[in-house]
């Protein structure tokens, strides 16, 4: 699954986040045991926090930035392209469920105001750590994809 948030579409609206080169945008790997369920009302990574997701914690995890941001149109579609995320050395035997990226609105990372921009679990997640680097990467390198027409959606 992946959920992308309202709050993000809004803060690109306000001209305060969108998918370029000039965006922090940064990935936050979910922990087994969180409990979390992607909610539009969660407008901040700590409202995400508060409502039940939980980072993974383990020697050498590092959140992940995503590189390499770029659109593209193809077949009326707008894709969203990112680089592989990387989030470091991660000890042996963590579960990692999912994984949520957020968009830095500030001039460094702060969970009480940076937006969650999309969660994701199912696919490859579950993944169990086995002490190398964590990579996350997207097919074709696509975030996200939506469809552009002229006709309204039934």
């Amino acid at each position: 699954m992946i959920f992308v948030y309202a709050s993000w579409i809004d803060a690109i609206n306000k001209r305060l986040s969108g998918w370029s080169s000039t965006t922090t945008l940064y990935g936050i790997l979910e922990d087994n045991s969180s409990t979390y369920s992607p909610n539009h009302e969660h407008l901040t990574v700590q409202q995400a926090m508060t409502a039940g997701f939980v980072e993974v914690s383990a020697s050498g995890y590092v959140r992940g930035r995503v590189p390499s941001k770029e659109t593209d149109i193809v077949d009326n579609e707008l894709q969203l392209l990112g680089g592989t995320l990387n989030f470091g050395i991660i000890e042996s035997g963590k579960t990692i469920k999912g994984m949520m990226i957020a968009a830095q609105l500030g001039s460094s990372i702060n969970l009480q105001i940076d937006t969650p921009v999309l969660y994701v679990n199912g696919g490859d997640f579950p993944i169990t750590t086995d002490g190398r680097q964590v990579f996350v990467s997207f097919t074709d390198n696509i975030f996200i994809k939506f469809i552009c027409s002229t006709t309204p959606a039934p």
